[in-house]
């Protein structure tokens, strides 16, 4: 997860993780329903298998951040959606070609191989389809929560600012006490006028 994280993002780092974890539980819940032994054999063919899934989700998502810094305004479900579509046919000539050695082991190995060969092909079916329907579902959906949370934030804070602004508005014009289409004060012109009839009451008195 931080080789995934520190190539990519965490968030395909975290997706890639869950594929794995999927990959795992699939292939020991086969084992255990089968009957199979877990044994060293077992082991070795479920380290493979995890290395076989993180290589396929690695090869996604390389086209994934490619396709991104081409188009940057392009959404992730679209850039994911066009690098599966360009990874698929790599990764099913890929798959092909281990499942004809893989069951050429298991058909002609003997009873050593068999349970390694067995192990194998399941989870190469399972990391295969991983990749592509768990593993990048999944990162759509973390970018998505993601940009939810990110947009939530600045429309909450617009709303409380709002109300903030009219009050503010109000409180100005009301402080201030202005005359309308005057711009003056009326305590102020009140003053004015009184200063004025005094004025000429002394000239008459003169």
């Amino acid at each position: 997860m931080l080789y995934l994280a520190a190539r990519f993002r965490w968030l395909f780092g975290t997706a890639a993780v869950a594929a794995l974890a999927h990959d795992v539980v699939i292939l020991v819940g086969v084992f255990a329903w089968l009957g199979k032994p877990v044994d060293g054999v077992f082991l070795a063919a479920l380290l493979t298998v995890i290395g076989y899934s993180v290589n396929d989700s690695v090869v996604v998502f390389d086209r994934v951040r490619e396709l991104a810094r081409r188009d940057r305004g392009a959404p992730l479900a679209d850039v994911t959606d066009r690098a599966i579509l360009q990874t698929l046919p790599r990764t099913v000539n890929t798959g092909m070609g281990a499942v004809l050695i893989l069951a050429s082991l298991a058909v002609l190995g003997g009873d050593s191989l068999t349970d390694f060969a067995l192990a194998l092909l399941i989870g190469l079916a399972v990391g295969t389809y991983s990749s592509v329907f768990t593993a990048s579902p999944i990162a759509v959906e973390l970018d998505r929560l993601r940009r939810a949370r990110r947009g939530a934030g600045p429309r909450r804070g617009a709303r409380l600012r709002g109300p903030d602004r009219r009050r503010k508005g109000t409180g100005t014009g009301g402080s201030t006490g202005t005359a309308p289409g005057t711009g003056a004060a009326p305590g102020r012109d009140a003053a004015g006028g009184s200063r004025e009839r005094t004025g000429d009451a002394r000239v008459s008195g003169h």
